[in-house]
């Protein structure tokens, strides 16, 4: 509910204590993530620009995040693919529940994206 507009409102988000935030490596918000709301309003993204300061904040349950793997990928590329109407169906036709709607982290993951182009780290190739 944090999430308007592709921000985060940073002044409205629950806080926890740095002992929390520290129990969760792996659930660490980072520059460049890519995160989903998967429970009610399905589908949400956002592509996390910037975290203000103290330069941490950390996922609740109700997120996805979406982070290459060693670099491989530009993250943001992967946002612009998931807003598109195909991400969109897939998630209709793979939702459950009945009054209160959410996807299953096993369910995104058979999304098929059709190219995902590596990280621009070398220079581009001439067009034909």
């Amino acid at each position: 509910m944090n999430f308007k507009d592709g921000e985060i409102r940073w002044n409205e988000v629950y806080h926890v204590s740095e002992d929390r935030y520290q129990v969760a490596v792996e659930i660490q918000l980072k520059k460049g993530d890519v995160l989903m709301t998967k429970d009610g309003t399905i589908g949400k993204l956002l592509y996390v620009k910037e975290i203000p300061y103290p330069g941490k904040a950390t996922l609740n349950s109700h997120l996805l995040v979406y982070r290459p793997i060693g670099n491989s990928y530009e993250p943001l590329y992967l946002y612009y693919n998931l807003s598109s109407p195909f991400f969109k169906n897939h998630i209709e036709l793979n939702k459950s529940g009945t009054t209160f709607f959410g996807i299953s982290q096993e369910a995104v993951s058979k999304y098929k994206i059709q190219f995902l182009p590596p990280k621009q780290n070398k220079l581009p190739l001439p067009l034909p």
